[in-house]
């Protein structure tokens, strides 16, 4: 099929590289892989090739994702899991065993089937021991929960032995048919034939770098735990801070608006990029993130009210270095020098953390991380470039026709 008239090879490439990069940010942020190698599991276990290996490969990423989230791995010296972290590894571990069941059901031969089987049984016996420690921990007290916990303890230790036969036949739900179709597609690149091919391909240009940023933007390399990667999308506070500051520049003619149905198309790439700078720019949760954020909100207004776009840029360029000076320089100068010591049973570290994290929740960051999130910025600054001399979306006269 070829490409519609007006669009020429290497605008059409642009265009599949546009619907590339926007899959990719959605899968990212759908199923949130913490390994490049999980990736490509994934991609094994959708395509029907090799399952067997992709399945023990996912269960076996899950359990020792779970036993450190068990073992505190990340937290504080002394810092024991909360019953938040509880619950997510015991997720973790449901998922692993939902992999390991489906391992067993690929596996060819009896040794594949059997090294499932024990897979699953290690699965079963970390969820089982942990809910036993709980039920017989060192302020142990009995009570009817505890009971329960234990009772959910024999329970998954009797599931766990059970012979490969015997839990076959109880017909347990593997992963892949508990997976479930998102119906997600990324936004088809289908430019309006009517408009001018200078315009379409400044579209074009804008939202690449709008999409790039966006993806960079949101990768996160955490310093501490058991991840290799993870993909951070923005939150509740960046997505409202996103469309009132793409709003106000819009306003003052800093965002370029296309004709056709490609407007709101390039708004929509505005909205996530810029949203994925604040997220990017803004503090960790606290009091300290509801204060800039509404001083960044008050922001939005004025740069809403500039008398030209030029003035306009020029304080979003104030609020982002502003931002960023908080964000990197202030918060880890207040993280490393408000530590106070603990004097026998006067506990000031400990009163001095919890003050720290109602301020903020830092959290320390790789220097590759920032350089991700400054490339991010980078692309976002080349996105206002590419549509700042944008042309007039005149409609092309049809090939051939007479100049009058």
């Amino acid at each position: 099929m070829s490409a519609p008239p007006g669009i020429g090879v290497r605008e059409g490439a642009g265009w599949a590289l546009l619907a590339l990069l926007t899959l990719a940010i959605l899968l990212l942020a759908l199923f949130r892989p913490t390994d490049p190698g999980a990736v490509l599991d994934e991609i094994r276990l959708a395509a029907g090739f090799d399952r067997y290996r992709a399945a023990m490969n996912e269960g076996r990423r899950a359990h020792a994702a779970a036993v450190a989230r068990l073992r505190g791995e990340g937290l504080p010296d002394g810092e024991e899991p909360d019953e938040e972290d509880r619950a997510a590894a015991y997720r973790l571990l449901a998922e692993a065993v939902r992999n390991f069941q489906l391992a067993r059901e690929e596996a060819e031969g009896f040794h594949e089937e059997q090294r499932a089987q024990i897979a699953m049984s290690e699965a079963y016996y970390v969820w089982a021991r942990d809910l036993y420690h709980r039920g017989r921990g060192r302020w142990y007290v009995p009570g009817d929960e505890d009971d329960a916990a234990l009772r959910r303890a024999d329970e998954l230790v009797e599931r766990g032995w059970r012979s490969p036969t015997s839990a076959a036949a109880t017909g347990s739900p593997s992963s892949a048919s508990t997976r479930r179709s998102t119906g997600l597609s990324p936004p088809g690149p289908c430019p309006d034939l009517r408009m001018a091919a200078p315009a379409r391909r400044t579209t074009l240009a804008t939202a690449l770098w709008l999409a790039a940023a966006t993806l960079l933007g949101g990768l996160e390399l955490p310093a501490r735990g058991y991840e290799a990667f993870r993909f951070a999308p923005f939150g509740v506070v960046a997505g409202l801070l996103g469309i009132l500051y793409v709003f106000a520049l819009s306003v003052r003619g800093v965002v370029w608006r296309p004709p056709g149905w490609l407007d709101p198309l390039l708004l929509v790439y505005w909205v996530a990029a810029t949203a994925t700078a604040f997220r990017v720019l803004l503090p960790p949760p606290g009091v300290m993130q509801a204060a800039i954020a509404v001083t960044a909100a008050i922001g939005a207004g004025v740069v809403a009210t500039r008398d030209d776009r030029e003035r306009a840029t020029v304080w979003l360029g104030i609020v982002t270095v502003s931002l960023a000076v908080i964000r990197f320089a202030l918060i880890p100068a207040f993280q490393a020098r408000s530590e106070l010591p603990n004097w026998g049973p006067v506990q000031l570290g400990d009163a001095a953390d919890a003050v720290r994290d109602f301020f903020v929740a830092y959290a320390p960051q790789r220097p590759a991380v920032q350089a991700l999130h400054f490339g991010a910025l980078v692309c976002y600054a080349l996105a206002l470039r590419a549509q700042w001399d944008a042309p007039s979306a005149t409609v092309d006269a049809p090939e051939g026709a007479d100049e009058r």
